[in-house]
C-alpha cells in the first residue's frame, strides 16, 4: 500500500487548500508549532481534518499569551534546555557580560515589544558598536560566531566594522536576494565566514551546530526570542566542547528590562566563564567552580577565556561619556 507524504511550509499549502480534500491525511506533523495560534496555521487546522495532529517545538511558551494546549491538548514528551544540557543532548553554556552605560528607560515599548526606531537610535553609535567588534577581537577572534544586532543596518554596519579588521565577516537579512542570502550561510557553513551578523532572520528556521560563539548585541523583552537564538548555538558539533554567550548588558528600568541569559533562565549567581549550564560532572572539572561569587579579577588558575578577563576593561572612553566595562 502506496503512503503519500507531503512536506510543504505553512505558507504554500494555506495557499493551496482547494488542492486538497479535508480527509486527504490522516497525519499533520507541525514543527515550530508554538506559531500554531496564527491565522496561517489556523486556516490549516480547521481545514483538514486528521485522526492525528502532532506539534514539535522549542519554545513551548508564546509571546502573545496564546495557549497552543487549547488546540495540542496532551503534551506527549517534554524536555526543557537545562535537562537537555545535563543529558548530554546539547552542549554545556558559559557566559560573559558586557556592561554598557546605554539608557533604555525612555526606550518606547508595546506591549513586549521595543520601538524599533528608538532602540536603533539608542544602540547604533559608534562607540557601542566598536565595543562589540573589540569583544570579538579580544575573546573569540577565529571562532564560528553569530551577532544578533538591532535592525538590518545595525547588522550591516557591525559586519563592516569587523572586515575592517580583518575578521571575515557578514550581514544577513531578509533584504538579500536568495541566491545571496544562500551564498553567505553556504560561506559560513564552509569556513569562508566566522561571523554572521543578523537581526531576525536567523531567530528560527536555521541551524549551525559548528556555531560556538552568540554575541547577544539586541535587546529583548521576549523571553521567546532570546531563547530562540540562544537555540542557534546549543547543537553539539565535533570538537565543539560549550557554548560562550557574551550577554551586553544595557541600562533599563523594570519595567522595560531585557533579557539575559541569567534572567531568562532564572539563576542569580554570575561568574564569568563559569558555566551555567552544564552537567554536574562538567561542573565539578570547571576552573571557575570553586570559586563563584568572586570576581573574574581574583580568579587563579582558571581557563585561558577566564584569565583574559582578569582587570580588564574593554575599551577606554575617559574623554567620552560612552563607556563599558565586564559586569560583575
Amino acid at each position: 500500500m502506496t503512503q503519500t507524504v507531503i512536506f510543504a511550509t505553512v505558507q504554500s499549502i494555506s495557499k493551496d487548500l482547494e488542492k486538497f480534500s479535508p480527509t486527504d491525511f490522516d497525519y499533520l506533523i507541525v514543527d515550530e508549532c508554538h506559531h500554531a495560534a496564527a491565522n496561517t496555521y489556523q486556516k490549516i487546522f480547521t481545514y483538514f481534518h486528521p485522526k492525528f495532529i502532532l506539534g514539535l517545538t522549542a519554545i513551548p511558551e508564546r509571546s502573545d499569551g496564546e495557549d497552543m494546549l487549547e488546540l495540542f491538548q496532551n503534551v506527549a514528551h517534554k524536555m526543557d534546555l537545562k535537562t537537555a544540557i545535563e543529558r548530554g543532548v546539547l552542549v554545556p553554556i558559559r557566559c560573559i557580560r558586557v556592561k554598557t552605560n546605554i539608557d533604555l528607560t525612555d526606550v518606547r515599548i508595546n506591549g513586549i515589544k521595543y520601538n524599533s526606531q528608538d532602540l536603533e537610535s539608542k544602540l547604533f553609535i559608534p562607540e557601542r558598536n566598536q565595543l562589540i567588534v573589540d569583544a570579538y577581537l579580544r575573546y573569540v577572534n577565529g571562532k564560528k560566531t553569530v551577532i544578533f544586532c538591532a535592525s538590518v543596518d545595525h547588522a550591516a554596519e557591525i559586519a563592516k566594522l569587523l572586515r575592517d579588521n580583518g575578521v571575515k565577516a557578514e550581514a544577513v537579512s531578509g533584504r538579500d536576494r536568495v541566491e545571496i542570502r544562500n551564498k553567505i550561510l553556504k560561506d559560513y557553513e564552509t569556513g569562508s565566514t566566522n561571523v554572521l551578523c543578523a537581526c531576525d532572520l536567523l531567530n528560527e528556521g536555521w541551524d549551525s551546530p559548528h556555531t560556538t560563539v552568540l554575541f547577544m548585541a539586541r535587546p529583548t523583552m521576549s523571553k521567546t526570542i532570546y531563547m530562540q537564538q540562544l537555540g542557534r548555538g546549543t547543537r553539539r558539533y565535533p570538537g565543539k566542547d560549550d557554548l560562550l554567550v557574551i550577554d551586553f548588558v544595557d541600562n533599563a528600568n523594570m519595567f522595560n528590562m531585557p533579557y539575559s541569559l541569567h534572567r531568562v533562565l532564572d539563576i542569580s549567581k554570575y561568574q564569568p566563564m563559569a558555566y551555567v549550564l552544564a552537567p554536574e560532572n562538567k561542573r565539578k572539572l570547571d576552573p571557575g567552580h570553586a570559586v563563584q561569587g568572586r570576581k573574574a579579577g581574583s580568579v587563579a588558575g582558571c581557563a585561558d577565556r577566564c584569565r583574559r578577563l582578569r582587570n580588564h576593561r574593554l575599551v577606554q572612553l575617559a574623554e567620552q561619556r560612552q563607556g563599558y566595562d565586564l559586569a560583575d
